[in-house]
């Protein structure tokens, strides 16, 4: 599986401590980038959507810092609109990608990428559950769908991201600095873990820009949390 990013360099080193000098404003970034790439990796876009996230202004005003790898994915979704791909493309993409009926090409669970027997609802949907429960959440199709679905576990990092900026905004600093750990936690024990290699997997296997692009700021996102919140390089 090919690295996007050879050189393991994330785009903003934080230092040892990681988000300690973390701004509100980056906490709104980083929310808004997760929020953003959890709705497209959940369900493939309309066409509303789909002309929305690909218009030039939107693609100037992308959230996070712009490094390499989220300038390629900005790029490609300008690719996207440049090639005329439509909602019907974009959505077939995306089922072929995520959903089936045949064999999945990136399949989106974090259990089938870390358990030992590949399947779904393992120990590690379970320890996400308990997670997303520990703040008073749960999947909306809980029981139905595993909760280890990267576009819910970009969801929960969006969460505790609005959480950390409410605390800022109250002068909270514990409950701050609880979301932080929290935040932190769950991405080294989890999105960090996995999530990366999904991104990859799905750039390669994608047949459209569009979701091209997706993993391209997918792996910049989650690039950009490893450095700002848990002040290490993605690639050791």
């Amino acid at each position: 599986m090919t690295d996007p990013h050879p050189d393991g360099a994330p785009e903003d080193p934080a230092g040892p401590g990681g988000a300690v000098g973390l701004a509100p404003e980056e906490f709104d970034g980083l929310a808004a980038a997760a929020t953003i790439l959890s709705r497209l990796l959940l369900a493939a876009p309309d066409a509303e959507v789909l002309d929305a996230t690909r218009d030039p202004v939107m693609l100037a005003d992308w959230p996070l810092p712009s490094g390499e790898i989220a300038t390629r994915g900005l790029d490609l979704l300008a690719t996207s609109r440049e090639r005329g791909e439509d909602a019907a493309a974009v959505k077939r993409d995306h089922a072929r990608l995520f959903i089936g009926p045949d064999t999945l090409r990136a399949a989106p669970y974090e259990s089938v990428h870390r358990s030992t027997d590949g399947l779904v609802f393992e120990a590690e949907t379970m320890a996400v559950r308990a997670f997303y429960a520990r703040f008073g959440l749960e999947s909306a199709r809980l029981g139905r769908e595993p909760d280890d679905h990267i576009g819910l576990e970009f969801a929960f990092v969006a969460e505790l991201a609005t959480r950390a900026l409410d605390a800022i905004e109250a002068g909270d600093d514990g409950e701050r600095s609880r979301v932080l750990d929290a935040m932190r936690e769950f991405l080294e024990a989890h999105l960090l873990v996995w999530g990366p290699d999904l991104m990859v997997m799905v750039g390669e296997r994608a047949e459209t820009a569009y979701y091209q692009g997706v993993s391209a700021l997918g792996f910049g996102t989650l690039e950009h949390a490893a450095a700002r919140v848990c002040g290490r390089a993605l690639r050791e």
